[in-house]
């Protein structure tokens, strides 16, 4: 009967203390950036910034991740994942304690240095996960992995604007710092698989830097993404215009969607297939964008907010453990950072174009182009399934 529990459990078949270490990892690094989510906005706005700016000042995070991210997946390929873990999370550190003491004409400064040492952790994170996963249960680490930062968003934000209200902006700030150093002093605990070596070591070009294989989940994930960077962005201005208040109860009911939903989500896709997940997951993505851009009261945003959550889970860590399954072993951090390199791309440019559509055309005509986009990001998981189904299945995993 045990052996049958155990065989149940999410987790059945991992290390169990590389993995408590990584999901630590996993919650201090998400807890350091969603403190600030609903916070940086608004601070930024305050400082007599318009919406376009705002958008692209926040974008600044993802577009440094995305440059920084490629480079850490071959280092963390290369010479191991607790380097890319380690140095990653001092970067956020800084980036942190930058916010507390930037003015307006150098915010951008800091949220640089914070996207570099977030696409340093991140490129290295999922990859340990995906490292420490049986083939058979690889959509559902993932999915737990996913789960931990559920947790950090479902508290973050509220403890947040909490501790801005009850003590100060810039102790929030301070305590984001701590929780980026506290991920990289964790390191030394982490005992993460060695990456495989290689006997011939090329010099690192660009097909060193991208997975061709993962251009397929990449593509999805770049247009979920676009719609992610709106939501990121936006909600916590468009609730405060709307006489919704402050967005943390936004990002609460999303996150406790996230964590029962994330594991369900990877699991549902190791069992009946990638795009099965992620078809459906687009499809309450749209219909999430639509109450959002009509929303003028909490039913509707709480509505859009678990169905949002829904699309999430589904789509994430579906893409993720897809790319996976057709990569090489001894290319698998090279593989997850060409996918998250693509969120990243996505966070940043649909942040950037979303502060101008809202600056111009309003917030409802936001989220119906949102809602566009969402039906595209359809179009696309679609093409991919039929690319991928006319090919060889990978070895260890169909999709």
């Amino acid at each position: 009967m045990a052996e049958t529990r155990a065989s149940r459990s999410p987790l059945a078949g991992v290390a169990a203390m590389p993995m408590a270490v990584l999901l630590l990892v996993v919650l201090l690094v998400y807890a350091s950036t969603y403190l600030l989510i609903s916070l940086l906005p608004v601070y930024i706005r305050n400082q007599g910034h318009n919406e376009a700016t705002v958008g692209t000042i926040m974008s600044l995070f993802s577009i440094a991740a995305l440059l920084t991210r490629p480079f850490a997946g071959v280092l963390a390929d290369r010479a191991g994942r607790a380097y890319s873990i380690c140095l990653g999370g001092l970067f956020i550190g800084l980036g942190c304690i930058g916010y507390s003491i930037a003015g307006p004409n150098t915010i951008f400064l800091a949220r640089l240095v914070n996207g570099i040492g977030w696409g340093a952790v991140t490129a290295a994170t999922a990859t340990v996960a995906a490292d420490l996963a049986p083939a058979n249960r690889r959509g559902t680490v993932l999915g737990v992995y996913g789960t931990v930062t559920g947790i950090a968003l479902a508290v973050g934000p509220s403890v947040g604007i909490w501790l801005s209200n009850q003590v100060s902006l810039r102790t929030t700030f301070m305590l984001a710092s701590i929780c980026g150093f506290g991920a990289a002093a964790a390191i030394p605990f982490l005992r993460a698989p060695a990456p495989p070596r290689l006997a011939n070591r090329s010099r690192i070009g660009l097909s060193q830097l991208f997975s061709k294989s993962a251009i397929g989940p990449a593509s999805i994930m770049l247009f979920f993404s676009l719609i992610y960077g709106t939501v990121l962005t936006f909600i916590p201005l468009m609730t405060i215009d709307r006489g919704l208040g402050d967005s943390g109860p936004f990002f609460a009911v999303f996150a406790v969607g996230l964590i029962f939903l994330r594991i369900s989500g990877g699991g549902l896709s190791d069992r009946v297939g990638r795009f099965a997940v992620i078809g459906p997951g687009f499809v309450s993505c749209a219909i999430a964008m639509i109450l959002l851009a009509y929303t003028h009261s909490n039913l509707p945003l709480y509505s859009a907010a678990i169905l949002f959550a829904i699309a999430f889970a589904f789509v994430q860590p579906a893409s993720q453990a897809w790319a996976v399954d057709h990569s090489p072993v001894h290319a698998r951090a090279t593989t997850l950072s060409t996918v998250v390199a693509a969120q990243d791309f996505g966070i940043s440019f649909g942040a950037i174009g979303a502060g101008f559509i809202a600056d111009g055309l309003g917030y409802t005509s936001l989220f119906v182009v949102a809602m566009i986009v969402a039906l595209c990001g359809l179009a696309v998981a679609i093409t991919v399934h039929l690319k991928t189904a006319k090919r060889t299945q990978p070895a260890d995993m169909g999709v």
